[in-house]
């Protein structure tokens, strides 16, 4: 049975993820940390953009001409997914693993 087939079995899932992709995770170690305030929890090993995913939050930063930029190719090379992360700045967040209370901001061109 693939990951996708089991959850498709249960839809009722209401935290994004598949289930069997972080086998033997207990939920206790699950940990948090925030995305412009809102409070975003992952697993320990999860990046950070692919927690941001799950909790529903699409948007990293703004584009030049203030358009929506997220991610795009998952494996640090185009930046789309650059966000700041405990002060520092353009952090590809897709290859950045998601650390306890971590603060990550999304940001705009320029912002830097």
């Amino acid at each position: 049975m693939t990951l996708l087939s089991r959850w498709r079995r249960n839809p009722d899932r209401t935290d994004g993820r598949l289930p069997g992709v972080v086998p033997g995770r207990a939920a206790a170690q699950l940990f948090s940390f925030t995305v412009d305030d809102r409070p975003v929890t992952a697993y320990p090993g999860e990046t950070i953009a692919a927690a941001a995913i799950a909790a529903g939050i699409r948007v990293q930063r703004r584009g030049v001409d203030g358009s929506a930029r997220g991610l795009y190719c998952g494996i640090g090379v185009c930046g789309e997914c650059e966000m700041s992360v405990d002060g520092r700045f353009s952090v590809r967040t897709c290859v950045e693993p998601a650390e306890p209370g971590a603060d990550v901001r999304t940001g705009g061109a320029g912002d830097e």
